[in-house]
């Protein structure tokens, strides 16, 4: 019996040591070290990055589909509109003029279906 009064007794006497140990300053930077090296503090900070680099991704892609959104509406404004306002200026029609609209309609139709196609 006095031998488990002893055992019993030591081993509060470490595990106190132990408690009392994490509140100085080399225990509070082991605990922190030891955190950051556990495998839930590394995979909290992985899942942190996987999101921020979705975010990145997300943003990148608005960026390129407003991109060639814009590409789109410049190739109308000034291919098919800009057709448009010559024509009724110019009483004469060359066939080959017929082209640019064409052409204009045709990439406005490309860059938004590209535009599209990034944002999904």
């Amino acid at each position: 019996m006095d031998v488990i009064v002893f055992v019993y007794a030591v081993g509060i006497i470490i595990v106190g040591g132990i408690y009392l140990w994490t509140f100085t300053k080399s225990g509070k930077n082991c605990l922190a070290n030891l955190y950051s090296a556990s495998p839930m503090g590394t995979y909290t900070k992985q899942i942190e990055q996987r999101q921020e680099r979705k975010e990145r991704d997300k943003t990148r892609r608005e960026k390129l589909a407003g991109f060639f959104y814009d590409l789109a509406k410049l190739c109308f404004g000034g291919l098919v509109v800009g057709y448009v306002i010559s024509y009724s200026s110019v009483t004469g029609l060359i066939e080959y003029d017929m082209l640019k609209p064409l052409f204009g309609i045709a990439s406005t139709i490309i860059f938004s279906k590209i535009a599209n196609d990034i944002l999904k």
